[in-house]
């Protein structure tokens, strides 16, 4: 995409591009305009712009207060069992600390239910339980998502389940 600085660069730009007379012969794509507009409105309106190769994707910015509110803890996979009526989810049964709870989470395509007993994980513990499916998820799993790779956010060292994510 063709870098502009000043405001009234950006709309000789494009204007350039809709009357389809790009200055230094440079052609200019749908997807540019569509980007430019994007990060113009953006800007004005405080969204800020995650951007890649071919996607444009918008998240909301998050204040600290808001970030302060979810809270983070190790737990450990006591149970998983497949959802029956649901292709991507899959049943935990998790510890936090002295307290077990249902965690329905959207990774059977990526992890055996076996695979996963035993395990240490990431999750946001003080969500307001969800029912998906018919079972009633009392937090959320964690993890990185790059495409179609997923994986489950976990301590790097052993540590006991209970214990606060910071």
């Amino acid at each position: 995409m063709h870098l502009v600085t000043s405001h009234q660069q950006q709309m000789i730009w494009l204007s350039q591009c809709l009357c389809n007379k790009p200055n230094q012969s440079v052609k200019h794509t749908f997807m540019d305009i569509l980007t430019f507009l994007i990060l113009t409105i953006s800007q004005k309106s405080g969204i800020l712009i995650k951007g890649s190769d071919h996607h444009v994707f918008m998240t909301e910015i998050a204040s600290y207060e808001d970030w302060r509110k979810l809270e983070f803890r190790v737990a450990e996979v006591l149970e998983a069992q497949e959802h029956p009526e649901a292709d991507k989810l899959l049943i935990l049964k998790v510890k936090i600390g002295s307290e077990e709870r249902t965690i329905v989470a959207g990774i059977k395509q990526h992890y055996k239910p076996k695979d996963l007993v035993g395990k240490k994980v990431i999750v946001v513990a003080n969500l307001q339980p969800r029912t998906l499916r018919g079972i009633i998820s009392e937090g959320m799993v964690l993890a990185a998502v790059d495409g179609d790779q997923v994986v489950l956010l976990q301590p790097e060292k052993d540590i006991p389940s209970g214990a606060k994510v910071q």
